[in-house]
Order: C-alpha cells, then sequence, then structure tokens
C-alpha cells in the first residue's frame, strides 16, 4: 500500500493582514466618493482655486485640477489590484501599499490648511485615517511574517 502524504494546514492570514485588505478597499470607496463629489464641484473647486492668493494662472488650475482627479482614480484602480496581492502575501504589493498610502498621508496634510467644502473635507480625513491605519496593520511583525516566503 502506498501511504499518502497529511494534506497542509491551510494557511491562515494573519488578522492584521485581512483587516488592512478590507480598509483598502474602503479606501478605494472613499476615492470613488471623493471623485464624483470633486466633479460635481467642479465649478466652485476652480473658483476657490483662482480666488486664491497671489491668483494662479489658468493653467496652474487646471494642472491641479487634472492631477486631483487622477490621484483619486489612481488609489481607485491600485489599491484593489493591490490588495489582491497583499492578501497573497507578495512584498513587492506591500511596498507599493505603503508608498501609495503614504503619499496619501502627506498630500492630505499638506493641503489641510487650504479651504475646503465641508464633505470634501469629511472624505480627506477619513481617507487619511485609512492610510495610516493600512501602513499601521501592514507594519505589525504578524504582518511581516506572512510576507516572508516560508511563512506560508
Amino acid at each position: 500500500m502506498m501511504e499518502t502524504a497529511a494534506p497542509a494546514a491551510p494557511v491562515v492570514r494573519p488578522h492584521a493582514v485581512v483587516t488592512a485588505a478590507r480598509l483598502m478597499i474602503a479606501t478605494a470607496a472613499v476615492s470613488a466618493i471623493s471623485l464624483v463629489v470633486f466633479l460635481v464641484r467642479l465649478d466652485d473647486v476652480r473658483r476657490r482655486l483662482r480666488d486664491a492668493t497671489p491668483p494662479p494662472s489658468d493653467a496652474s488650475v487646471t494642472t491641479a485640477m487634472t492631477v486631483t482627479a487622477l490621484g483619486y482614480v489612481a488609489v481607485l484602480v491600485l489599491f484593489p489590484v493591490l490588495t489582491r496581492h497583499v492578501t497573497q502575501g507578495r512584498n513587492w504589493a506591500r511596498l507599493a501599499t505603503w508608498g501609495l498610502a503614504g503619499l496619501g498621508v502627506v498630500l492630505t496634510l499638506s493641503t489641510m490648511t487650504r479651504p475646503q467644502l465641508g464633505l470634501a473635507r469629511l472624505l480627506e480625513i477619513v481617507g487619511l485615517v485609512l492610510d495610516a491605519a493600512v501602513i499601521a496593520l501592514l507594519v505589525l511583525p504578524a504582518s511581516s511574517r506572512w510576507f516572508r516566503p516560508l511563512a506560508r
């Protein structure tokens, strides 16, 4: 009779990685809502930018608005893709997530002094908290072990 090997134990993702993945999807959802709010209030955003002191050029206003919209789209597209790879234990995805979430934290903090509409400000703060939480969760020792090749 042939002996069969015992089945391998199921791979269990650390709770911190699962929670980070859920928060990454929430971040993408907040980005989608932020993009819609941004597009709905486009004229008001343009007017607020033009009223700044000193007044920026039209090209600067257009560039700022384009970069903002592209940033929302980038998070909306990249975070779900990164989430898939983070849950698979791909360390490059964890590093890319740190970079993207870290950029979100820095950019949000750098723009907190500008005047902002109520819902847009709330979405900024929610995004900031989500990004910081994702970074923190992916740094935890249990998460770090998940991203080591021998851990799975």
